[in-house]
């Protein structure tokens, strides 16, 4: 297994591929998913007919990996030329160091919001004595409508957030000769339509919000300018709403709300 050690492992589990601590971080990295705390792992997971849009897209990044059933049947083994895999690992300790945190720092927090969703499944706010962080449950996610004042503004506005679907296309790198390699290249799609107030979920303000709660402060940049703004409201999506997905990936960043 020692060849294994540079992979990143999914584990089929039932309906769903799932992965644990760093390759869990990875994967909602790259992927936006949502890292939860369950049986002493940091988790994420995914449907099993999303596993073959998941590999295309690892091995368009180089990054080898391998796909496990029943604990210990690979089922698919992918091993990159040139496996970026140490360097996502490295990309997630960046963004946790963003946050004055290590790994065992982050995995602590999702222990902790863990023990708090078994002791109070019914709240929607929770408080951690820890670092004096409020957990509001009331999150902005993909297809939530919001109401945002921005700081120039006298009138706030409404913006639903639409998802942006990848779309993978086979490309060469090279002259299509013996040194050129097949890759993949993704663009995202979205429906969103702008006359109505939708935004894509990739665009810089839909990432600037999706993660924060209400009375939020939120920026990002147009043309080399921040543009503040408040998060005012967040009209819900008929899903429900699921204490593991607290923790949310921001344009691969996880956000630590800590307003009031």
């Amino acid at each position: 297994m020692d060849t294994q050690l540079n992979h990143l492992k999914i584990y089929q589990e039932g309906a769903f591929f799932n992965a644990y601590n760093y390759n869990a971080l990875i994967l909602s990295y790259i992927f936006r998913y949502k890292p939860y705390f369950k049986n002493h792992n940091i988790k994420v997971g995914f449907p099993v007919d999303s596993i073959d849009m998941v590999c295309k897209h690892l091995e368009a990044l180089e990054i080898s990996y391998i796909i496990i059933k029943n604990i210990s049947t690979i089922k698919r083994d992918y091993s990159a030329e040139n496996n970026q895999y140490q360097k996502y690992i490295n990309l997630v300790n960046e963004r946790l160091k963003k946050f004055n945190m290590t790994y065992d720092e982050y995995y602590e927090k999702l222990k902790l919001i863990s023990q708090k969703q078994n002791n109070t499944s019914n709240s929607f706010k929770e408080s951690s004595s820890t670092n004096d962080i409020k957990i509001n449950l009331c999150i902005v996610e993909i297809g939530d409508r919001c109401k945002l004042l921005f700081d120039e503004d006298n009138e706030p506005i409404e913006i639903t957030i639409k998802q942006a679907v990848p779309i993978y296309s086979p490309t060469w790198l090279g002259n299509h000769d013996q040194n050129s390699r097949r890759t993949t290249k993704v663009e995202y799609k979205s429906d969103a339509d702008h006359s109505k107030g939708e935004i894509s979920s990739i665009s810089p303000l839909a990432k600037a919000i999706i993660g924060k709660t209400k009375n939020s402060k939120f920026f990002y940049i147009v043309d080399k300018q921040k543009i503040w703004g408040t998060i005012i409201d967040i009209c819900k999506t008929k899903k429900d709403w699921n204490i593991q997905s607290y923790f949310v990936c921001l344009d691969s960043i996880w956000v630590f709300p800590n307003n009031s």
